[in-house]
């Protein structure tokens, strides 16, 4: 568990400048919880992990699920983490994205 925490701190804390800048530290958290719900669900992790989908299928069939729930900013966010194979540590990001926000 510590492991995945530190691949997602480097993408929860950009994920929190960008919503600094924006002024959107609310709207971040809830892209981003809405995004990590989908995540973790079962189904489509398998989708989010499958060797045969390109990064960018794996993201779009993400952002796709959240629709119109994410600004442009969440979904190029979503697709950098698609593009690292980082899509699987959305609960991880946004628990570190939270701690950010609290602090």
């Amino acid at each position: 568990m510590a492991e995945l925490t530190t691949l997602a701190r480097p993408y929860a804390k950009a994920a929190f400048a960008q919503a600094v800048e924006q002024n959107a530290l609310v709207q971040w958290s809830d892209m981003l919880s809405i995004a990590a719900q989908f995540a973790a669900d079962d189904e489509l992790e398998k989708v989010l992990v499958h060797p045969a989908l390109t990064a960018e299928q794996q993201a779009t069939a993400l952002t796709d699920l959240c629709g119109d729930k994410l600004s442009q900013s969440g979904k190029n966010f979503l697709m950098i983490l698609g593009e690292n194979k980082r899509l699987t540590l959305l609960p991880q990001i946004v628990e570190a994205f939270e701690e950010l926000k609290a602090a």
